[in-house]
């Protein structure tokens, strides 16, 4: 599919025609997780934001009749890009409309910490995943928590003994909460 951040609007058709036609068969789910950053890595992010924003909107045109949020997850670009992100939800200005933080690693080329402080208010979903230490894992439920996040967390893992440390920490301190 056409990403939805090109900048000419009929080579973004057919991606809205084929969320259009899952919608109407009715296989439309809560959410439609939308991935744009390395896309938009290679554009002026004014002129993404613009183009992210058209695009966007007109695809809630489509999920708001069948009650369909849309998020974004950041994976790379302009989508790990906090204040861009914020602009962006800002821009399109509807509650349909959000964010889904993946909890990806520490690392000196993302602070997840920061990323997930500013873009948790707009969270319609979390992707959780266990950090490196059972500290920075609380560090961030305790960030969710605070920025009135109470919805559903889903565990990202590298198997089942990582989904039930998982399991065990969002208990843990979520019910502390």
């Amino acid at each position: 599919m056409t990403p939805l951040t090109v900048r000419d609007i009929p080579l973004r058709r057919p991606t809205l025609k084929a969320f259009q036609d899952r919608a109407a068969a009715n296989l439309a789910p809560l959410h439609i997780n939308q991935q744009i950053g390395a896309v938009l890595a290679v554009n002026d992010k004014i002129e993404a934001l613009e183009w992210a924003a058209e695009s966007y909107n007109m695809l809630l045109a489509y999920a708001k009749p069948v009650e369909i949020n849309i998020v974004i997850e950041n994976h790379g670009g302009v989508s790990n890009d906090p204040d861009w992100m914020i602009s962006l939800l800002k821009k399109v200005n509807d509650p349909s409309f959000g964010t889904f933080p993946d909890w990806r690693n520490p690392s000196d080329e993302f602070d997840n910490y920061t990323y997930l402080r500013k873009t948790a208010p707009y969270a319609k979903g979390m992707s959780y995943r266990n950090q490196p230490t059972e500290e920075l894992t609380a560090k961030m439920i305790e960030v969710s928590h605070d920025s009135g996040y109470r919805g559903w967390y889903g565990i990202e893992s590298k198997g089942r003994e990582e989904v039930t440390r998982g399991i065990s920490l969002l208990k843990k301190y979520l019910l502390k909460q």
